[in-house]
């Protein structure tokens, strides 16, 4: 979902530079957490022990919860920098606008 971002898409929609380190710190996070997924998912499948198969399933699940949480920081930290170029965008009219009407006078 979220951590198919590259750095250089987020950057072209709009997140700041600190943002993106942050995103970027996250995205590495995510990687991580997802090769150990898959390790665990390798020996889960290479076990037949029924308790440690529970145990590999519930570590899983946890990393996979733990990936989500991550994707919506992402999400959050993007909707914060979208919504700072939006409130800089509108002051930017307004500051505008009251030049316009200065000039008007």
């Amino acid at each position: 979902m979220v951590s198919s971002i590259t750095s250089g898409g987020a950057r072209s929609a709009g997140v700041g530079s600190g943002a993106q380190a942050q995103i970027n710190g996250l995205l590495g996070n995510i990687k991580k957490l997802r090769k150990q997924i898959v390790a665990l998912q390798k020996q889960l499948m290479e076990t037949s022990d029924p308790q440690v198969r529970l145990q590999l399933i519930k570590e899983i699940e946890d990393l996979n919860r733990t990936v989500q949480l991550l994707e919506r920081q992402i999400a959050q930290i993007q909707e914060n920098e979208r919504r700072k170029a939006e409130t800089h965008r509108q002051a930017q009219l307004d500051m505008k606008k009251e030049e316009e009407a200065r000039r008007q006078r």
